[in-house]
C-alpha cells in the first residue's frame, strides 16, 4: 500500500490572515481555487497537492475558515487538511455541493481573466466559470492575490536568482571574448557549437538546472526564439551576434535569463548601433517606471 505524503499547509497557514485582508481589501468575498491534474499551477502550489485526477475546490472566504470540496475517491489525501471539509461523488453533486458553498457570496477571485488578457493566470476553464457563474456569483481575476501570494519570492529566492544571474553575466562575456577570438583567427564556429561552449561553462560554475541558451548570428539574431537546426549557421566577421541563456542552481531555485548582443568586428556600423541604443534605453525607462 502506498503512503501517502505527510502535508501541513504551511504555506496557506502562513499566509491565511495576509490573504484574507486582502480579500476584504479589495472587496472579494473569497479566493476560490480549482484544479485538476495540476493544470492550474496556483491551486496546486499554493495548497501542495500536486496531480489530482479528480476536480476540487478549495473556498478561501475574507473571514473564517477555508473549505475543500473534494471529490469521494481522493478524500484520503485531504486528510490532513485542517479546514473545513465537504466531499462530493458524482458531477450532479459536485453542483449542488458548490452551489451550496458559494451560497451568500457575490464575488469571488481566480485564476481568470476576460478575454484572455493576461494568459498568465487564465487557468480556469470555461466550463468552470459557467458552474461559478449559474451558483449566483460573479467571478473577477485573482492576479493581484497571485502576484502577492503566490509570485512573491522568499529571501532565499532572491539570493540564488542573484547569484545566478552573475553566473550568467560572467558565462556570456567569457563565452563572447571566446567566440570573437576564434573569428579573428579563421576558425569556422557554428551556432550549436557556441551555444555548448555557454552550457558547458554555466554547468561548471553551478548552474545545475534548466540549463540552455539561443545562440544566433546575422539574420538569425534577429529572431528572439530562434532555434539552430543542426549546426546551425556559421558565424563570419561582420555579423550581429544573439545570445540568449538561461539557467538556476537547482530545480526549485529561481531562473535567470540574460540577452547579451554582440558584434564581430573592430567597429559596431552606426545603424547597429542606433538600433540598439533604442533597445537598450526602452529598457532602462521601463525599468525606471515600475
Amino acid at each position: 500500500m502506498a503512503t501517502l505524503p505527510a502535508r501541513d499547509y504551511a504555506r496557506l497557514k502562513r499566509d491565511l490572515p495576509e490573504i484574507q485582508a486582502a480579500l476584504r481589501e479589495m472587496g472579494l468575498d473569497a479566493w476560490l481555487l480549482y484544479d485538476l491534474h495540476a493544470r492550474n499551477p496556483v491551486a496546486a502550489n499554493l495548497i501542495g497537492m500536486g496531480d489530482m485526477s479528480r476536480r476540487f475546490f478549495v473556498v478561501i472566504p475574507q473571514t473564517g475558515e477555508p473549505t475543500v470540496l473534494a471529490h469521494g475517491i481522493e478524500e484520503a489525501p485531504w486528510a490532513q487538511w485542517p479546514w473545513k471539509k465537504t466531499v462530493y461523488v458524482g458531477w450532479q453533486e459536485l453542483e449542488r455541493c458548490l452551489k451550496t458553498l458559494l451560497a451568500g457570496l457575490k464575488t469571488v477571485a481566480m485564476e481568470y481573466s476576460e478575454g484572455d488578457a493576461v494568459p498568465a493566470v487564465d487557468y480556469v476553464p470555461a466550463g468552470v466559470a459557467d458552474m461559478v457563474r449559474a451558483a449566483g456569483v460573479a467571478i473577477e481575476s485573482s492576479g493581484n492575490l497571485v502576484t502577492r501570494f503566490y509570485s512573491r519570492w522568499a529571501e532565499a529566492d532572491l539570493a540564488s536568482h542573484r547569484r545566478a544571474s552573475a553566473i550568467l553575466a560572467q558565462v556570456a562575456t567569457a563565452q563572447m571574448l571566446r567566440l570573437g577570438r576564434a573569428i579573428n583567427a579563421a576558425d569556422d564556429v557554428t551556432e550549436a557549437q557556441f551555444g555548448q561552449w555557454v552550457m558547458d561553462d554555466a554547468r561548471q560554475h553551478g548552474l545545475n538546472a534548466g540549463v540552455d541558451c539561443i545562440p544566433a548570428t546575422g539574420l538569425n539574431a534577429a529572431d528572439p526564439h530562434y532555434g539552430p537546426i543542426g549546426n546551425g549557421a556559421t558565424f563570419r566577421k561582420g555579423d550581429v551576434v544573439l545570445l540568449d541563456l538561461w539557467g538556476k542552481e537547482e530545480e526549485e531555485a529561481v531562473f535567470a535569463d540574460q540577452t547579451w548582443m554582440g558584434f564581430l568586428g573592430a567597429q559596431v556600423p552606426e545603424r547597429v548601433e542606433n538600433l540598439f541604443a533604442i533597445v537598450r534605453d526602452a529598457r532602462d525607462a521601463a525599468v525606471a517606471h515600475i
